[in-house]
């Protein structure tokens, strides 16, 4: 029956397009469950090799007892899930709660800007290692400086900014101030 329909050339619009079309040149007639054919027609590009495929059937024996120790290994994935959920609450209440100290200023509003060129004129030749070879700053402090997008308002916090940083250099000097960072020291 269907394929009389076909046969007989009606005229279909085809709603997605707007165009007209007999039933020959659709992929599935009407009645047809177009999702399904679709489907089929994917997976039948798809299909595995199984003639080629080289089965050893000793690991076919290894699978299915794996399959027979499932439940351990659920209990054993669960464990594992369990202990990284635990580790991550400990790293957010490390992070939130103990933060590293704080390192005190030592580059001066110049400095800065002169790292943040250079990275900007060659990324590749100004890492932010080699940065800190040139700079008394560790690579995550120059990092810091390049990701920051803070602009003095005034002349008058720029001045405070760079009198903080060689008050700094004084009292580093001297060995008044303390330094975390081992490349500084």
């Amino acid at each position: 029956m269907i394929g009389g329909i076909r046969n007989l050339c009606w005229r279909v619009i085809a709603v997605r397009h707007l165009t007209t079309s007999t039933f020959d040149s659709l992929p599935y007639t009407p009645r047809d469950n177009p999702g399904v054919y679709r489907r089929l027609k994917v997976i039948s590009k798809d299909e595995p090799d199984i003639d080629g495929a080289n089965i050893d059937y000793d690991s076919i024996d290894a699978l299915e007892q794996d399959f027979m120790q499932s439940g351990e290994m659920h209990e054993e994935i669960t464990r594992e899930m369990e202990h990284i959920s635990k580790r991550q609450q400990y790293k957010i209440t490390e992070r939130k709660h103990f933060k590293p100290p704080k390192e005190p200023g030592m580059l001066t509003w110049s400095e800065k800007e002169q790292i943040r060129h250079l990275n900007r004129e060659d990324p590749e030749k100004w890492t932010p290692e080699a940065l800190s070879r040139s700079f008394p700053a560790s690579p995550a402090i120059i990092k810091k400086v390049l990701k920051a997008n803070w602009k003095p308002l005034d002349a008058g916090k720029l001045k405070a900014h760079d009198i903080r940083v060689s008050e700094n250099w004084v009292a580093f000097h001297k060995g008044q101030l303390e330094v975390h960072d081992p490349q500084l020291r």
